[in-house]
């Protein structure tokens, strides 16, 4: 059996309240792997010429509703 099968069937026998729990304490872990992923970028890396492309588009949209 492979870990993940393992928690699967961890998680299936979660009562109601440890389910909750257990969503509670994922999504935490989640946000923070998230986090590390996002901080972990070099400056000047993938995010920033994102960010001046959805900013430039989102300067031109306004232009057009004015």
């Amino acid at each position: 059996m492979s870990k993940l099968h393992d928690l699967e069937q961890a998680i299936l026998q979660l009562n109601a309240a440890e389910l909750s729990a257990f969503r509670t304490w994922f999504e935490n872990f989640d946000e923070a792997h998230w986090d590390r992923e996002i901080e972990s970028t070099p400056e000047g890396g993938r995010l920033d010429e994102m960010v001046r492309e959805a900013l430039e588009a989102y300067r031109v949209g306004c232009r057009k509703k004015l």
